[in-house]
């Protein structure tokens, strides 16, 4: 979380620059570019963790390596950075749909994705709390055993899911995908205000907060 929040913030820094000579279209795309990385980030924290669990199920010494240490602290840690996360995540996500920062949104589904991780890491703890009230031999005891380890696998197929949602508009955004929408609501403000300037050929993209429009617009004679 310090380094995608560092990065972010070193991203919007960048982002605000004016447009100059070497950059005439600004300096958005580092937004994008941290986007990217961030989801990186988050792909690599997704590998870890299976991997951490997978080792842990399949261990030749399972009483050891499934062992987790219940304390009122690991309880209160969770729940605690629940709450400190919702809030994040809900001024990010407002911050960012009001400067459409890339990098700003990627750091909300950052957190997003904290939250649900937490909630399903709680849900771990609860489970292995009351594992030594089932029967040793039973199937719920064997379960509720392994609940902590099994609570990372969804952690872990959560943030696969927003690896995959953050890199794809990332790199959609990077190689200029079209505005559909955004050329549509052009080409018809252009037919309904200047009909006799028909409108030949529009470019729109999006770099960082900032929409570009190129057009070649034929004029009359006159």
């Amino acid at each position: 979380d310090l380094v995608a929040a560092g990065g972010t913030f070193f991203a919007v820094k960048v982002a605000a620059q004016p447009a100059d000579d070497e950059h005439p279209y600004g300096h958005g795309r580092v937004e994008n570019l941290m986007a990217l990385a961030e989801a990186l980030l988050l792909l690599g924290t997704a590998v870890w963790v299976i991997i951490e669990a997978l080792e842990r199920l399949f261990s030749d010494n399972p009483e050891a390596a499934l062992h987790v240490e219940l304390s009122i602290w690991a309880f209160a840690v969770v729940i605690i950075s629940i709450v400190v996360d919702i809030n994040r995540a809900r001024m990010l996500y407002r911050v960012a749909r009001e400067t459409k920062s890339a990098a700003l949104e990627a750091d909300a589904a950052h957190f997003s994705s904290d939250i649900w991780s937490s909630l399903a890491v709680l849900t771990g703890l609860c489970c292995v709390a009351l594992a030594p009230l089932a029967d040793t031999g039973g199937w719920q005891h064997w379960l509720l055993m392994r609940a902590d380890v099994f609570a990372s696998l969804v952690v872990a197929v959560l943030i696969l899911h927003i690896c995959w949602e953050l890199g794809k508009t990332s790199v959609e955004n990077l190689m200029d995908k079209a505005d559909s929408q955004a050329a549509g609501e052009i080409r018809r403000l252009m037919a309904e205000n200047m009909p006799a300037y028909p409108l030949q050929k529009l470019r729109v993209r999006e770099v960082g907060n900032k929409a570009y429009i190129e057009m070649v617009v034929a004029v009359p004679r006159e």
